[in-house]
């Protein structure tokens, strides 16, 4: 089973060339809906091991990784590919929509 990756300021640079597709969870503890996603992530992670990893950033301890990629709700998933962000889901998503978004990725 893929695990669930905490990525920060510090690190988050060094996920950017991964040759897997990345699905990036920008969440905060207080954050009621990202807490209902964790299920849907974790089964993803668990089913796509090979070929995504799934990295957690938690926004109030990481302002810059936030910023600068114009984080501003709670939950928001981006889909990074190749170094660059294809595309983002911004809200509560349940676990088809992921899905979906992840396979227009692939």
């Amino acid at each position: 089973m893929a695990e669930i990756v905490s990525a920060n300021d510090g690190n988050f640079d060094s996920f950017m060339n991964c040759v897997q597709t990345l699905i990036v969870d920008f969440w905060a503890p207080t954050c009621m809906p990202c807490k209902l996603m964790e299920p849907s992530l974790e089964k993803i992670a668990a089913n796509h091991h090979e070929n995504v990893k799934i990295l957690k950033v938690n926004v109030n301890e990481n302002p810059v990784t936030s910023s600068r990629f114009f984080v501003r709700t709670l939950p928001t998933l981006l889909f990074i590919k190749n170094g660059l962000v294809k595309t983002q889901i911004i809200g509560a998503a349940n676990p088809s929509q992921i899905e979906k978004t992840l396979t227009e990725v692939q």
